[in-house]
């Protein structure tokens, strides 16, 4: 049986998603992981997968979780930015570390 669940776009749209009960199985164990550590650290470029977890660490930890983005000559201005602007939309608690 799969579950329904809300979807956020990059854009704001809302919308709603099937996921099957393994993922939500594997998201239940990350949830239960995160919350069983005092802090996390969340190495965070604003691709799919980083922003995933940045979401669920910042979801269960609050403050607790840092999500930090390496700045180097080879991340470009606009990958930078977007990164910048979703950690904002999504309150992530959010640093630049230039490597």
């Amino acid at each position: 049986m799969k579950s329904a669940i809300k979807e956020v776009e990059q854009s704001g749209i809302v919308r709603d998603i099937t996921v099957s009960p393994e993922a939500l199985a594997k998201e239940h164990v990350l949830r239960r992981l995160l919350r069983e550590m005092e802090s996390v650290l969340v190495a965070y470029s604003g691709g799919v997968d980083s922003s995933y977890v940045a979401y669920v660490a910042t979801s269960e930890l609050g403050e607790r979780a840092l999500c930090v983005t390496g700045v180097s000559p080879s991340l470009a201005a606009h990958e930078q930015a977007e990164a910048s602007n979703l950690a904002q939309r999504f309150h992530f608690r959010h640093e630049d570390i230039h490597t």
